[in-house]
This record gives structure tokens, C-alpha cells and sequence, in this order.
């Protein structure tokens, strides 16, 4: 019963979701902010993916680039170079 319940309240909220998107009076407006407001969030993550990145290449390569050669890093001076 309650499992029936459930479904039948994510059917209704789905059709209350498109039945707001689609309104024929504002629809157009609704979707174009939502696509506003998703094509914000899609370029604030790409910018903290690239910041996540360029803090984690800060992290792994070392300032000095002769320690790269030291024995023992795991690093060889081909792959310092290649990466």
C-alpha cells in the first residue's frame, strides 16, 4: 500500500514538474532559466574541475626540478618531462 503510495507520488510530481515546464502562457520563460541556470552550473563546475586540477598537478610535481631525478621518487627524468 504504501509502496503503491510512493509511486503514485513520484508520478504526480513528475506530472506537476512538466505541467510547469510546459505551461503554454510561461513555459518558455521557465525553460529557457532553467537552461540559464544549468549552463551557470555546468561552467562553475568545469572551473572547479580546473582548479581541482591544477592543484592536484601543483601537489604531485615538486618545485625543484632536479629533486624529480632524485632515486626513489619513482620518477625518471623521461617522465618528469612528460607530465
Amino acid at each position: 500500500m504504501i509502496r503503491r503510495m510512493k509511486h503514485a507520488v513520484r508520478w504526480g510530481a513528475l506530472g506537476a514538474a512538466l505541467a510547469y515546464l510546459f505551461d503554454p502562457d510561461r513555459g518558455r520563460d521557465r525553460r529557457n532559466a532553467l537552461r540559464e541556470h544549468a549552463l551557470k552550473l555546468i561552467d562553475r563546475t568545469k572551473g572547479s574541475v580546473e582548479q581541482l586540477r591544477n592543484d592536484a598537478d601543483h601537489m604531485v610535481q615538486p618545485d625543484d626540478q632536479s629533486a624529480s631525478n632524485a632515486p626513489g621518487n619513482g620518477r625518471t627524468s623521461s617522465t618528469a618531462a612528460t607530465s
